[in-house]
């Protein structure tokens, strides 16, 4: 029994919320993706009402992760080999120019989903290059709980730009949304610049590495109890992600509204939001990798109900219920930046996250072109039962080594925060994020 005294020593919401640094990295970051989500929402609306199909409006969604499949090994090293707070703003600016060229007037839907692709194609720099920047900014317990903040903004963004999506749709049409974007765009770049210190590039690397993307992956690759929990982390995100990709044609065969669309796909984000309060702040640091399993079967394992269950209602609260799942990625958050040397974060975070949304997009296209010739509820159904299987074969490869204590208490490996917001859980890559 650990006496009271540690329990109250450590820091809460409030000490990390004291830090201006972070207040000003959390608010660029919750503006921006509230808009890119809202972007999300009505491009992904166009597609499936102008085409009807449901393999392309998962495979609009998938536009949004596939370009990690490029980015991550050509732009994440950026973030260690140039001042990270530089690296954050010139992203910012650069995708709000990219996302109001989508405006201009009489331009093809094709040619929108290509400007899709270039914006996203600048995630794996900005994602990576944040989550090594918090670690600069943040330190010990402290980077557990300013994690966990983070990713909640990352969620509750999920919630409000999925939630109004439809509706600002309505009453802005899709231009207008795309406006609104680009502006938060901006404003997260003023944010950073005003709130954020100018730090220099960290000390020279670690013998032989010359800024080489290849670095993330050798140090990833080296230890077992690493691989094991990207692994987990790449697994739950393959399967938990099919809601996303079918929420749209779901809710259409239910006779749904544009709105009904914005508050299914909220569902898992919700979920999130609740999961990760809960496990930073009445989960001791010593006992959150012990939830780390039973936490990724609950990301995918109530997927396998929706088939049966009536209505939007019972979807919607099925679908949160798995959203706790996400919360896996607190308890390696910590261990992850603690096993990880400076000069080689962002290229770590990199790896992780760049699997992360490839197999993302990958498992969008694939339950997408899956419900063209099966009811879309038992798609759902099969990738939380193939999920549910996929996380107990990779528990039995877990390792048995030996574990050495870390200032939080967890032990000295662990997976990265998954990028959906990676930050997130398996939502965690935003739409141009």
């Amino acid at each position: 029994m650990r006496p009271p005294a540690s329990r109250s020593a450590r820091p809460g919401f409030r000490d990390v919320w004291a830090n201006p640094e972070f207040r000003g990295m959390f608010t660029a970051r919750l503006l921006s993706r509230i808009g890119d989500h809202l972007a999300k929402v009505a491009i992904a609306i166009l597609v499936y009402d102008r085409t009807g199909s449901t393999a392309l409006a998962a495979t609009t969604y998938a536009l949004t992760f596939l370009p990690w499949l490029v980015g991550t090994p050509l732009l994440s090293a950026v973030g260690d080999r140039f001042p990270r707070r530089s690296v954050l703003v010139w992203c910012d600016v650069i995708r709000a120019l990219l996302v109001l060229a989508m405006v201009l007037p009489g331009l093809p839907t094709v040619a929108i989903l290509c400007l899709l692709a270039a914006v996203s194609l600048l995630a794996p720099p900005s994602d990576s290059t944040w989550s090594a920047l918090l670690a600069d900014v943040l330190s010990g317990d402290r980077y557990v709980v300013g994690s966990a903040l983070s990713n909640v903004s990352s969620q509750l963004a999920q919630v409000v730009g999925f939630s109004l999506g439809g509706l600002l749709v309505a009453l802005l049409r899709p231009r207008g949304v795309l406006v609104f974007d680009a502006a938060t765009f901006l404003f997260s770049a003023l944010l950073l610049r005003g709130l954020v210190q100018a730090r220099p590039v960290e000390a020279a690397a670690p013998a032989g590495d010359h800024g080489r993307w290849r670095e993330g992956p050798r140090l990833v690759a080296r230890e077992p109890m690493l691989r094991f929990l990207v692994l987990l982390a790449w697994v739950t995100a393959a399967f938990a992600i099919a809601p996303e990709g079918l929420a749209v044609a779901v809710v259409r065969q239910h006779g749904g509204s544009a709105v009904d669309v914005g508050l299914l796909t909220a569902a898992q984000p919700i979920g999130v939001v609740v999961g990760m309060l809960v496990v930073s702040r009445w989960v001791a640091p010593h006992r959150r990798l012990r939830l780390l399993l039973p936490l990724a079967l609950l990301s995918v394992a109530p997927l396998t109900a929706s088939a049966v269950v009536p209505g939007l209602e019972s979807l919607f609260a099925l679908w949160a219920l798995a959203g706790v799942g996400a919360a896996l990625s607190l308890p390696s958050a910590a261990a992850f930046v603690a096993a990880v040397p400076a000069p080689l974060r962002a290229r770590a975070f990199g790896v992780a996250q760049s699997g992360l949304a490839i197999i993302q997009g990958v498992g969008l296209i694939v339950v997408g072109l899956a419900a063209e010739h099966v009811a879309v509820l038992q798609v759902v159904a099969a990738s939380g039962a193939l999920g549910t299987i996929g996380v107990c074969v990779v528990a039995t490869t877990r390792p048995r080594s030996r574990r050495r204590s870390l200032p939080d208490g967890t032990a000295p490996m662990s997976a990265p925060t998954t990028p959906r917001d990676a930050g997130g859980g398996p939502h965690s890559v935003r739409t141009g994020s």
